[in-house]
């Protein structure tokens, strides 16, 4: 399951470099979640949690739909309890911010409902701090840095 995130994550994940390709991404994580379907141990529920994450904004890139935002919220629900379950481990925290921040995202472009552009800055703040939280686990870690940076950049 871990390789087709990996493999997903190289064809189209946006987070990253990547080829862009947002259906064979798709797949590859439609695949990965088939693979841990049978498993519930805190491993499987963590990988599960990254592929459900992943296919959910691959699918939003190919066709947008209304409910990603809650989607997105109800994954970030998933990946704050992984972050506060194993703190010492950064990608915990990169994966929590980079939910935080694709859940703004998607929140943003809703503008037209009430009080979405107010939850949205939440969203973002709260992906600054999951960022600056990994950071203080391992200050030099190019991919906490990098997504801070890219975040800031977006402010």
């Amino acid at each position: 399951a871990q390789g087709y995130l990996r493999v997903g994550d190289v064809t189209g994940n946006y987070g990253g470099q990547s080829l862009g390709n947002w259906q064979q991404a798709l797949e590859s994580y439609a695949r990965g979640l088939k693979v841990i379907e049978p498993f519930d141990t805190p491993a499987a529920r963590r990988t599960r949690t990254f592929l459900e994450y992943n296919a959910t904004v691959a699918r939003h890139n190919l066709d947008p739909q209304k409910d990603t935002a809650a989607r997105l919220q109800d994954l970030v629900r998933q990946f704050a309890e992984i972050a506060a379950a194993d703190p010492r481990n950064e990608e915990n925290h990169w994966r929590l911010g980079r939910a935080l921040q694709s859940a703004g995202r998607a929140l943003q472009w809703q503008r037209g409902e009430t009080g979405v552009v107010d939850v949205s800055a939440d969203f973002i703040q709260r992906a600054h701090a999951a960022f600056e939280k990994g950071l203080e686990r391992n200050p030099e870690s190019p991919r906490l840095l990098g997504a801070l940076f890219a975040l800031c950049e977006e402010r």
